[in-house]
């Protein structure tokens, strides 16, 4: 995608601290640089490779390798070695279809959003005056406060009805026609 791209990841659960171990994996393969090569194999030769993915091509077949780590037959632009990606960055996970959709974003746009995101966390603790770490328990507080003040206005309104039907039914302020 233009800012960032997703990827379905077939597993049942994928939680904070597995996107963590996920980052520090690539980070380690990016600061390995480990060489990426294209290769143009015969249907025959590439059978025997150990292809991540199903061939989807009929001609003119192109396997990019990632020394030591993957084969996957790819017609796209590649880097010439991981280093080149510089970081990767996950961001959202949702749930779809039984998988895990997973946002990432790799490179200067990774920095880009990691930034990003370390400044709205900066301003939502300014704005709700406490610790970027203690936001998420500032807004369930505020949350609830909210539900209960809702809660509590509903039944105001409830009671000021019942008042004013009840000085209505006093003194409806006119006379009744006999």
């Amino acid at each position: 995608g233009e800012e960032s791209s997703t990827v379905e990841l077939g597993i049942s659960e994928l939680d904070d601290a597995d996107l963590l171990r996920v980052e520090l994996a690539v980070a380690e393969r990016i600061r390995e640089n480990r060489p990426i090569r294209a290769h143009y194999p015969t249907f025959e030769e590439a059978a025997r490779l150990p292809l991540r993915k199903a061939i989807q091509v009929e001609e003119d077949l192109r396997v990019i390798e990632i020394e030591g780590l993957d084969h996957s037959p790819c017609g796209g632009t590649h880097l010439e070695g991981t280093g080149e990606l510089m970081a990767l960055w996950l961001g959202r996970r949702e749930r779809i279809r039984g998988r895990w959709r997973v946002e990432f974003q790799a490179g200067d746009r990774a920095l880009t959003a990691a930034r990003e995101a370390l400044r709205e966390r900066r301003e939502l603790a300014e704005e709700f005056s406490c610790a970027g770490d203690e936001l998420v328990e500032r807004i369930g507080v505020l949350r609830d406060e909210g539900a209960r003040l809702r809660k509590r206005e509903r039944r105001l309104i409830a009671l000021e009805a019942e008042l004013e039907a009840a000085a209505l039914a006093d003194d409806p302020g006119w006379e009744p026609v006999a």
